[in-house]
């Protein structure tokens, strides 16, 4: 194969120390490399008559972003989050500890929550939210409580089949597969934040999905 690895995934920013601080303080990134660079081939490279470029590496669990700062000719386009069907890059996603506090410590560093997006997704106690960061970019949020559902006595053949589907989505988006079990599920999709329909007390331990 003459593809040899994936080297980076490049954003572009409006405010290079910003995005820095966001990334990094925020989402755990670390800083590895800078550069500065413009005129000649980086301007042939980016398709632009004239160019100067500022960009930061950053890596978190083995992979790379390159932020990419243009004071000139500047960046164009809106500072809004990109509809999820818009062709090309839709969104990161990472996995988070506390979903309420990364939510509020991502307010405070410039980015945004896109409430209506919250949901609670059934058979598991993962719940999921859209936010962005300063420019825009889709952030998607996963939290796995470590407060499993348990299986309902009235368990049924077609509620399980319902739950081994959403269990390889799970593990698609990192869920890991210990809390994923069968569950009565109220919906498709449930935006509380608590998608079980029995309580500890009257319900037996749940089984894991096949």
């Amino acid at each position: 194969m003459h593809v040899q690895r994936l080297t980076h995934l490049g954003i572009c920013v409006s405010d290079l120390e910003r995005s820095l601080r966001f990334y990094r303080d925020l989402l755990g990134c670390k800083e590895v490399g800078r550069l500065e660079l413009e005129g000649g081939p980086v301007a042939t490279l980016n398709g632009l008559p004239e160019v100067k470029v500022r960009a930061i590496y950053l890596e978190r669990d083995g992979w790379r972003l390159e932020l990419i700062e243009y004071p000139v000719p500047g960046w164009i386009g809106p500072k809004a989050p990109r509809p999820m069907n818009q062709l090309g890059i839709t969104h990161l996603s990472f996995r988070v500890a506390d979903l309420d506090a990364i939510c509020t410590q991502l307010q405070a560093a410039g980015g945004g929550l896109l409430p209506e997006t919250r949901i609670g997704l059934p058979g598991s106690p993962t719940h999921v939210i859209m936010a962005h960061d300063p420019d825009g970019l889709r952030l998607e949020l996963i939290h796995h409580s470590i407060d499993l559902p348990r299986r309902s006595p009235d368990h049924s053949r077609a509620r399980e089949g319902q739950v081994r589907k959403w269990t390889a989505a799970f593990e698609m988006i990192g869920a890991p597969r210990s809390a994923l079990c069968t569950s009565t599920i109220r919906a498709p999709f449930s935006r509380h934040h608590d998608v079980r329909s029995v309580s500890p007390g009257n319900a037996t331990p749940a089984k894991r999905a096949a």
